[in-house]
């Protein structure tokens, strides 16, 4: 499917019962996205940076993953659990809970989703910018408050 435009890639996609991802040194990781967002179930090796869509890192430096996808950090293991997804697939019987926690991140990561976490950071860069050049005006000001003054005596 590689080389496909987007639009026939997720049309293809979304024909599959299952994705497999075993890319170990992705920081983000957008074709299980891809594959959630056409509601297709997800087998993938846990990368060396998971994800926040994939899981999370308590305070006691423990692994917590969401159950959108099948996520295993052995390699080896992803022919079994393909072959226990075919037979679920066959048996049309696949976790719904896996099914059902994908919907919360199909559209996470959307264009409007991303233009408004935009203009947030931005606006927030632009706003202390303004405290700041504020900041730096009211201090030159009195300075030459004090020189005009100074001047004046």
């Amino acid at each position: 499917m590689s080389g496909l435009p987007r639009e026939m890639f997720a049309k293809e996609l979304a024909k599959s019962f299952v994705s497999v991802w075993i890319d170990e040194l992705s920081s983000f990781g957008t074709f299980p996205l891809e594959s959630i967002r056409t509601k297709t179930p997800v087998i993938g090796k846990i990368p060396r940076m998971v994800p926040e869509w994939m899981g999370s890192i308590d305070q006691n430096g423990n692994l917590n993953l969401n159950d959108n996808g099948i996520w295993t950090p052995n390699l080896n293991s992803i022919p079994d659990i393909i072959a226990t997804m075919v037979g679920l697939y066959l048996e049309d019987s696949i976790p719904e809970n896996i099914l059902n926690n994908m919907t919360e991140w199909e559209t996470k990561y959307s264009t409007e989703e991303a233009d408004k976490i935009l203009t947030e950071v931005y606006k927030g860069i632009f706003d202390r910018r303004i405290v700041e050049l504020q900041h730096t005006y009211d201090q030159i000001q009195q300075k030459e408050e004090t020189v005009d003054n100074n001047i004046k005596k």
